[in-house]
């Protein structure tokens, strides 16, 4: 596989334009500033990739597409295939156990978890935040992979995170490798029947992180001031309704409901959880805080009735005043569902699922993003 320097200048003068340098791109989740809630922008603020942050990111994988690997000491053959050392398996015990991950790859390719195979190997992929003192003693050709699937590349410490590293794969846009959760998405077949909506509270919730001391303490501030203005079961350790059982089936249980809530933990640019695509896969409508960009995420770009976005409303109490009234409307809440039989839009067949296998798997990409950029 061959790609000219042609190539590489077009893709590198394209990526520049992605960025806008000294654009702040921050949300806020109303343009009035008497909104009560100033609360959520400063999350907003503070969790959001900061124009610094992006432009870090950015220009790195600019950069990188810029700068060849040096050539291996052995011809690249489907003898001598890259080779991808998984140095950590945290968080990817399915995959590393996978003796087809890089079965089908476009080049040659082949993953494992040897770490006697540190000194040869062609990549090095670490997980979490230590890094690998075997990454000091690397020769030119190995590069050093950064797997990252929480939200701590929006940090102020971006550069601090990433600077280590040739290679980043992770959520965010401006990974060398994009990864997420798209694997959770199971359309059900069929439209939901409104009639069976009989619960007394019109929404349910499933947050288990009751953590106080971090910032993901104000999806249950939000959540707390919203269950005032409309009822709201929880089932989840965070905020939980007495007499509600805690171990349950959450497709089967919210689907009874009018509405599942998604809160996420972190406001942030391309941060999609597998709790957003679990939620899809219910017959209930997703109300969600969390991503501002979330649209890029949805199975059918073209409609504006899959999901609820709770930054679109001034306070909880206008997004309750909301979901009573849909609630009453049944060929409005129906619409919500038509996108089933619509089927994925092109650009969500092309999700990166860390989980998957055979050659749309990530260690695929990264020996194709390796034989990329070597030498020849």
């Amino acid at each position: 596989m061959h790609i000219s320097t042609s190539f590489l200048y077009i893709f590198a003068t394209l990526s520049l334009t992605m960025a806008i340098p000294g654009k702040s791109n921050v949300y806020h989740l109303v343009d009035s500033a008497e909104s009560e809630w100033t609360w959520i922008a400063r999350l907003s603020d503070r969790y959001k990739f900061n124009a610094e942050a992006q432009k870090v990111l950015h220009n790195r994988l600019v950069m990188n597409y810029m700068r060849p690997i040096p050539k291996a000491p052995k011809i690249i053959t489907e003898e001598e295939p890259i080779s991808v050392l998984l140095w950590d398996t945290e968080g990817l015990e399915k995959v590393a156990g996978d003796t087809e991950l890089a079965s089908q790859c476009s080049v040659p390719c082949r993953v494992t978890t040897d770490r006697s195979e540190s000194g040869k190997a062609h990549m090095i992929l670490a997980v979490g935040d230590e890094v690998p003192d075997v990454f000091a003693i690397l020769q030119p050709f190995q590069q050093k992979a950064l797997f990252v699937l929480e939200p701590d590349l929006s940090l102020p410490n971006a550069e601090k995170r990433v600077d280590p590293f040739h290679m980043l794969v992770s959520y965010s846009r401006h990974s060398d490798i994009r990864v997420d959760y798209s694997r959770s998405l199971s359309i059900p077949s069929g439209l939901p029947v409104f009639a069976q909506k009989t619960k007394k509270a019109l929404a349910a919730a499933f947050i288990s992180n009751c953590d106080n001391n971090g910032d993901a303490r104000y999806r249950l501030d939000y959540l707390r001031e919203l269950s005032v203005h409309m009822d709201i079961d929880s089932y989840g350790a965070c905020l939980h309704t007495p007499g509600l059982p805690t171990d349950v089936n959450f497709k089967e249980i919210a689907s009874q409901y009018h509405y599942v809530l998604v809160l996420e933990n972190t406001v942030l640019d391309d941060y999609v959880t597998d709790k957003f695509y679990e939620a899809l896969s219910t017959d209930a409508i997703p109300v969600y805080l969390g991503a501002p960009n979330i649209a890029e995420f949805l199975p059918d770009r073209q409609s504006n009735h899959i999901v609820i976005e709770a930054r679109n409303f001034p306070d909880p109490t206008g997004l309750a005043t909301h979901l009573k009234e849909l609630a009453l409307d049944e060929k409005a809440y129906m619409e919500y569902f038509e996108w089933r039989s619509v089927g994925h839009d092109p650009s969500f067949s092309k999700q990166n699922d860390f989980e998957a296998t055979g050659k749309n798997s990530f260690v695929c990409r990264m020996c194709e993003h390796y034989n990329l950029r070597v030498e020849k």
